[in-house]
């Protein structure tokens, strides 16, 4: 005779199941888009600070500003390159 297997409680209710499971993968998704962000910002502020750029001030700047330093971040690595 086969040993018996215990059963688990979860299976009672499948759409919950699914609903707390579906809840899991945001949360693993969204925490991976926030360490990609992260990395990619601090590549950004390494570069920067390589060419003496000052850092964008604390807070969320906005598109233009932030645009308009990472062009002069590019600015600056392609006049190194160059060697002005």
């Amino acid at each position: 005779e086969r040993p018996k297997i215990p059963r688990d409680p979860i299976n009672d209710k499948p759409q919950t199941r699914v609903q707390r499971e579906n809840k899991k993968v945001k949360e693993i998704y969204s925490r991976q888009k926030y360490l990609d962000n992260r990395n990619e910002r601090y590549s950004w502020l390494r570069r920067a600070k390589k060419l003496g750029i000052e850092p964008l001030g604390a807070g969320r700047p906005s598109k233009e500003k932030l645009r308009a330093w990472r062009d002069s971040i590019v600015e600056a690595e392609n006049r190194l390159a160059r060697g002005e």
